[in-house]
């Protein structure tokens, strides 16, 4: 019940602030901002979160030079424009010269309209025109087909999103990329083939960036089901390409006579049809940057079940490829190189299948470079259980196989008519009938092959099979430990000593698999320091190449005073000169995945191995919103490794019985009111630290008082003007941040203006005008209604005020 009384008073209040001029204007908002948001109750024009355009396409028709558009949460489609039918499937978002799209804002109704959270708040662009699609699911390769084929996806727009000949200042940023469907049939040769490349992107010529954006469910006949790059460099960074599907090549990503730079991306359960090659990437003519990237579970039913390349320049590095494969016809479960010139560099082969050759790589008529990688538990059901290759010429340098299997040749390397050259890498425990560590034979019957292989500072142990040859080719093998002994200059047949060959989890062939060295291993100082190529500084764990182990007398060869170099793919007691920085190898790439580092650690090729340390961070202080739940940002930078290992970090925290986890140096995540012990662990790849905690305490927002004026509002074209009176106790003018404006609730409705004042000791108020329009636009329903007005302090605390009002019509 309201208080007449107080309506004097309170006229006598808004008199004189209105006559001293102490409303807060509005904030006009830049020129350079457009505001999209589907469920945007105002005049659509896209000035503001209340007034944003409905449609994208409509904001980016009214978009000049220099403008950002912001989308807020919600789904869009390209043929939602004025006069646009939702039949035409040539609809498209094109993309413009300076002008970026940004996704993931929370909009309109919501406590903080321009927060950004792109993980959180679901900003969908979608080429389901009709929205009739049937529910698919990305991880199931059952329904792969059905992304082109069934009835429902036929009036899917072939292409979600367009660039063509845009600059880098074309930026889209934040969004999900679905539904997306090139498949016409008649435009099989119709250039440039958009209509069946790239259902979700299709990118011709220029320059464009895309960051932050999830690819998923895109179909196309031709190839590039989530994105085809023609005759175009674009930058593509921390996207996640998924459950895309093509009848053709690159299921995910599709390159010719392309440029891309592709970083920190991930590609998961992308797959081709029965034939086809590159379930993750296939580039033809072009010269990928491919940097800190994962592949996992990708498929290919021909070759290449992640990347394919054909006539190619690739760059590979700082990336991990887990459980991609290739079915019982196809070759390179993981990677494929035909006719290209490709480089490898801290990349990790782990668990990849094919159904003929190569269970992780197949290398044909190519010139192939490996530097530091990693190969363990890869499967061929032929020949070369991590890696078969046919006229080319592989050079392996640093690089680890572990528990790779072929059911006929080369467990780890298979080689048919190769110069090959296989330079400090350290073999352990492959398996096949013939040659369990390299195989040289001819895989065409009736034609004469043979290959030259070098084979140096290396270490092939565990069976007594590690080399076959029976094509007549030619082996020089030097300063390398082998099981039961091989002939020539230093080699020696003695047992390595590895670190822990089966790794903690006591299983061949998985990513914790050591093989390091560990102290008085014969291979310390005894390689050939002539035999390392001059590019080469480091091991595989990033650590200096060359090092002198004190305690061990050199057996191996070098200039005098000059460290000698171990066998292996480590560097016994070496320390990484890089390990306050990203990884950096020799092509002078960086990248965030460590490529697995055959278990991580730079702890010098098999030294003692100190335990990491956690630091949680400092303890924190939050504010909660009114929804009584804070954000923060968990902070484990401080956390080290003694040997300067890249850390994997595991937080654990309980809410009410319910444990929840995360992982990251830095992760946000979301906690309510009260206090929160958080717990970090950080590990190494072999050893993991003791728990360190951070206490975070989230506060509630402050009881306010609320009384608003007039207590009913009135809907429709009465002239009217709403106020909230707050009153705020125990405070002062100075602890209200007064350049926030209060914002009611329901309906996320900032006011017009407002003014604090001292209303007695201790106590302040703030007198807020608010659109009656907006309320009653935000509530479409008559009748009494619970309102709250929210503010903040200058120390981040909120405050809250309730009260009711009624929405009536005009009388």
């Amino acid at each position: 019940m309201r208080i007449r009384g107080k309506l004097i008073t309170l006229s006598l209040i808004l008199l004189g602030l209105l006559t001293q001029g102490l409303w807060a204007a509005d904030p006009v908002p830049s020129s350079t901002t457009i505001y999209v948001d589907d469920t945007a109750p105002g005049l659509n024009n896209g000035t503001s979160w209340y007034h944003a355009y409905r449609s994208l396409q409509d904001a980016l028709q009214a978009a000049l030079p220099n403008t950002v558009i912001k989308v807020a949460q919600g789904t869009y489609s390209p043929a939602d424009a004025n006069g646009m039918s939702s039949l035409d499937r040539n609809a498209t978002f094109e993309l413009k010269n300076n002008v970026e799209i940004l996704g993931g804002f929370a909009g309109n109704g919501m406590p903080f309209p321009g927060e950004r959270l792109i993980w959180e708040y679901d900003t969908i662009l979608d080429g389901d025109l009709l929205a009739n699609d049937i529910a698919l699911d990305p991880n199931n390769t059952a329904d792969d087909k059905s992304l082109e084929n069934h009835a429902t996806r036929q009036d899917n727009c072939y292409s979600v999103v367009t660039s063509t000949s845009k600059n880098q200042t074309a930026i889209l940023d934040g969004f999900i990329i679905k539904n997306g469907n090139a498949n016409d049939p008649l435009a099989m040769y119709d250039w440039p083939y958009q209509k069946v490349r790239g259902g979700g992107l299709f990118i011709h010529k220029g320059y464009p960036t895309i960051k932050n954006c999830v690819l998923t469910l895109n179909a196309a006949i031709d190839a590039g089901a989530a994105l085809c790059n023609y005759s175009s460099e674009p930058t593509i960074m921390n996207c996640i390409f998924v459950g895309n599907f093509t009848s053709g090549n690159g299921a995910a990503i599709y390159n010719t006579a392309a440029e891309p730079s592709i970083i920190s991306c991930d590609f998961i359960m992308n797959s081709t049809d029965s034939g086809y090659s590159g379930g993750g990437i296939y580039s033809y003519d072009s010269s990928p940057l491919i940097d800190d990237c994962l592949f996992k579970n990708n498929l290919a039913g021909g070759s290449g079940g992640a990347i394919a390349s054909e006539q190619s320049w690739p760059t590979v590095v700082n990336c991990v490829f887990i459980g991609n494969s290739v079915d019982w016809r196809g070759d390179g479960g993981a990677a494929t190189n035909s006719r290209s010139d490709a480089y490898f560099s801290n990349c990790s082969f782990y668990g990849n299948y094919a159904g003929v050759t190569g269970g992780a790589m197949l290398n044909n008529f190519s010139t192939v470079t490996l530097n530091r990688c990693t190969f363990n538990g890869n499967i061929a059901d032929e020949s070369g259980g991590a890696v078969h290759q046919y006229a080319s010429e592989p050079n392996y340098t640093n690089c680890v196989f572990s528990g790779n299997i072929a059911d006929d040749k080369g467990g780890a390397l298979s080689i048919n008519d190769c110069e090959a050259k296989i330079v400090n890498c350290t073999f352990y425990d492959n398996n096949a009938p013939m040659g369990r560590g390299v195989a040289c034979h001819n895989v065409y019957n009736n034609v004469t092959s043979f290959s030259n292989v070098i084979i140096h500072n290396s270490i092939l142990w565990n069976d007594s099979n590690n080399i076959d040859i029976e094509d007549g080719s030619q082996l020089y093998v030097l300063y390398s430990d082998v099981s039961g002994g091989y002939p020539g200059p230093g080699n020696i047949g003695l047992n390595p000593r590895f670190a822990n060959p089966l790794g903690w989890d006591q299983i061949l062939g998985t990513p914790d698999d050591n093989l390091r060295i560990l102290p008085s291993s014969p291979c310390i100082d005894a390689a050939q320091n002539y035999s390392v190529p001059a590019n080469i500084t480091k091991d595989r764990d990033g650590s200096t190449r060359f090092f002198d182990d004190a305690n061990t007398p050199d057996t191996g060869l070098g200039l005098p005073f000059d460290p000698i170099v171990d066998m292996g793919a480590y560097e016994f007691g070496s320390v990484n000169p890089y390990a306050d920085t990203n990884d950096v190898d020799e092509a002078g790439s960086s990248g965030s995945h460590d490529g697995g580092n055959n278990g991580g650690g730079n702890n010098g090729g098999g030294g003692l191995n100190q335990t990491p340390v956690a630091n949680a961070g400092p303890d924190q202080l939050i504010f909660a919103s009114i929804n009584n739940t804070g954000q923060t940002t968990l902070d484990g930078t401080s956390s080290y490794d003694p040997e300067g290992a890249l850390l994997n970090y595991s937080w654990n925290w309980s809410i009410n019985g319910t444990t929840y986890m995360t992982t990251g140096a830095t992760p946000v995540i979301l906690l309510p009111v009260g206090m929160h012990t958080i717990n970090l662990i950080v590990g190494d790849g072999q050893l993991i630290s003791a728990v360190d905690q951070v206490l975070i305490t989230v506060i509630q927002p402050l009881q306010a008082s609320l009384t608003m004026f007039p207590g009913s509002i009135q809907r429709g074209t009465c002239n009217q003007i709403v106020y909230g009176i707050v009153n705020i106790q125990q405070t002062s003018l100075s602890a209200i941040d007064l350049s926030q404006l209060l914002t009611l609730f329901p309906g996320n409705v900032q006011a017009i203006g407002q003014s604090a004042y001292t209303s007695g000791p201790g106590t302040v108020g703030i007198i807020a005008q608010f659109d009656k329009d907006q309320i009653t636009s935000a509530n479409l329903t008559n009748g009494p209604l619970g309102v709250t007005v929210v503010g903040k302090f200058m120390t981040g605390q909120y405050f809250a005020g309730s009260d009711q009002v009624t929405i009536i019509d005009c009388p």
